[in-house]
C-alpha cells in the first residue's frame, strides 16, 4: 500500500547494499540490489506525491 514513510523505509534496506533480493513471488534478483531498491523507493515517492496531488 501506499504510505508515505515507505520510500525512506526502502532506502534505508538499501544502505544495507544487499547483491541479492529475495522476493515473494518470483525469482531472486542478484546483483546491485541497492540500486534497484533506490529506484523502488524514488517510484514510491512519486506515486505518493502523485496520490496527495
Amino acid at each position: 500500500s501506499l504510505n508515505p514513510g515507505m520510500g525512506a523505509t526502502i532506502r534505508g534496506l538499501a544502505d544495507l547494499a544487499p547483491r541479492t533480493l529475495a522476493l515473494m513471488h518470483g525469482p531472486s534478483y542478484s546483483g546491485d540490489g541497492a540500486a534497484a531498491l533506490r529506484a523502488l523507493a524514488d517510484d514510491y515517492d512519486r506515486r505518493v506525491r502523485q496520490m496527495m496531488g
